[in-house]
Parts: structure tokens; sequence; C-alpha cells
């Protein structure tokens, strides 16, 4: 994957990418999420499941993320990266 800008969408279009299961969309989804998305608990709560990943790009993506959240939002709450 490629550097590219990440497009200012409403939440539901990047959860429509996340959801496709395609690990570009997934990607994509997650970084618009973090970058412009709404509703800090429910996009840190996206970010934690992804974490978990078992593909490596995703959950690399996943915690890059927990970066951009926080610049955004001044915050991260305690977060529990081993849930089952």
């Amino acid at each position: 994957m490629n550097y590219e800008e990440i497009e200012i969408k409403k939440n539901e279009e990047y959860f429509q990418l996340i959801d496709t299961g395609v690990i570009e969309n997934v990607i994509r989804g997650l970084l618009g999420q973090a970058h412009y998305g709404e509703g800090f608990r429910l996009i840190q709560d996206i970010l934690v499941k992804f974490s978990n990943s078992e593909n490596e790009n995703i959950r690399g993506i996943a915690i890059l993320c927990f970066g951009h959240l926080a610049r955004r939002y001044g915050k991260l709450t305690r977060l529990s990266f081993y849930q089952s």
C-alpha cells in the first residue's frame, strides 16, 4: 500500500470500508476514523479490536491510529489490549 491522502467521509462510510474485510479497505477505514471519525469512545473501541488482528498491517495501523486519536482528543482512556 502506498501513501495516499485519507478522504473526509461520514462515519458510516468508514465503517463500510472496515466491514468489507479487505485489508486495504480496513486500513483506510481505521485511518479515516482516527483522523475524521466522530465518537471518541467508539473509535477507541474499534482500534482496540483491530490492534488484536492477526494481520500485522491492520494491527500496526490500529496501533498507529491511537496516536492520531490522542492528538485529536487530547486523551486516551485506559485500554485492555487482551480482551477476549
